[in-house]
């Protein structure tokens, strides 16, 4: 059991980063990746990660019940680990804001 906690750990990061990559460099691997960017671009609440735990909660659920829970179970954490890292990598990227408040004319530096 160890064993498969610590592989859905590890396969979920380089699944992560290997997506997070890929949509920072304006690709995209398809299916999820694609509803998350466009939900994103509608709604400014979502995130790709958001998306893709959504869908694969549903589907991993169904599979659950169609064939072992424990496989099901493994998937759900596999698919939040990559989420985690989908949004760590790719929105870290393009949601940043800096805002200066100064009371001063001009900005010393």
């Amino acid at each position: 059991m160890p064993e498969n906690i610590t592989a859905c750990i590890a396969g979920g990061v380089l699944c992560g980063i290997g997506a997070g990559i890929t949509l920072l460099s304006k690709g995209s691997g398809g299916g999820e990746e694609i509803l998350g960017l466009l939900l994103m671009q509608k709604y400014k609440s979502m995130s790709v990660g958001k998306i893709f735990n959504i869908i694969n909660v549903f589907v991993f659920t169904t599979c659950m019940y169609i064939y072992d829970i424990s496989a099901g179970v493994y998937s759900i954490f596999f698919a939040v680990v990559t989420a985690v890292v989908i949004d760590r990598v790719h929105l870290q990227n393009i949601t940043m804001t800096m805002l200066i408040i100064s009371k001063k004319n001009s900005l010393r530096i």
